[in-house]
């Protein structure tokens, strides 16, 4: 069977340097849109980076091999475990930019000197952000596109969207947008009609769960007063 190819991030997927983000539901959609996006490097006769956990680079490998580019991955496509690659260059909770270039740097520059196209997927900015490691984030995507800047590939970033549901998250969730540029929505949005959006809108969107996400706290917690209320007896006469 041949798994078809899902078109989500087609438009950020051109030979030049492109960074951009995607805020996922769920592990399903990231599969299918990452694996798409590795695959269509693959098909045009370039290579794939995937620097992701060890459960999404089996679901990446067992997506591409249902693809039918199986001949190509084991040629083209290099797959690494995110925290190993993060041990790589992490110096007391934070990226140590020499061996970053000198690790994930050199894994790029390896790759794009064949001239075809390369598309990279990292979750490592995930997995910090994840520890409490926000800024630390925030200063791994200003690297990543540092190495844009001197090498031509295109790169998914994804974080999954429960993360930021809090309004506390609102002031990370737009550094994070600033740092991309372009911002992908999860698939119940695309599949409404939107593709990616402008930094404010998904901003707004954030706020907006976010808001939704307070009121359900606070229904919850006047439930919980409500129930833990003493019960007032009519005295007996």
């Amino acid at each position: 069977m041949t798994t078809s190819i899902e078109p989500a991030a087609a438009r950020h997927t051109e030979h030049d340097s492109n960074h951009f983000v995607q805020f996922y539901e769920s592990d399903v959609e990231l599969i299918e849109d990452v694996g798409a996006f590795l695959h269509r490097a693959l098909g045009a006769g370039g290579s794939a980076i995937a620097i992701a956990t060890a459960d999404h680079v089996a679901s990446l490998t067992s997506w591409l091999d249902s693809a039918d580019t199986a001949r190509r991955r084991a040629h083209d496509a290099v797959f690494v475990d995110a925290h190993a690659a993060l041990d790589g260059f992490m110096v007391d909770g934070w990226p140590d930019d020499a061996r970053f270039m000198s690790t994930v740097g050199a894994l790029v520059a390896r790759t794009v000197r064949a001239g075809q196209p390369v598309h990279a997927f990292g979750e490592m900015v995930a997995i910090l952000h994840a520890q409490g490691l926000g800024d630390a984030a925030l200063h791994l995507e200003d690297l990543w596109n540092g190495l844009a800047r001197e090498h031509r590939f295109s790169l998914f970033c994804a974080y999954p969207d429960r993360a930021f549901i809090g309004a506390e998250h609102t002031p990370l969730f737009r550094h994070i947008c600033d740092a991309h540029q372009h911002v992908l929505l999860t698939r119940a949005l695309r599949d409404a009609g939107e593709q990616d959006v402008h930094p404010r809108l998904a901003l707004a969107q954030q706020r907006a769960t976010a808001l939704e996400d307070e009121m359900r706290r606070r229904r919850r917690r006047w439930v919980s007063t409500w129930r833990r209320r003493p019960i007032l007896r009519p005295r007996s006469r």
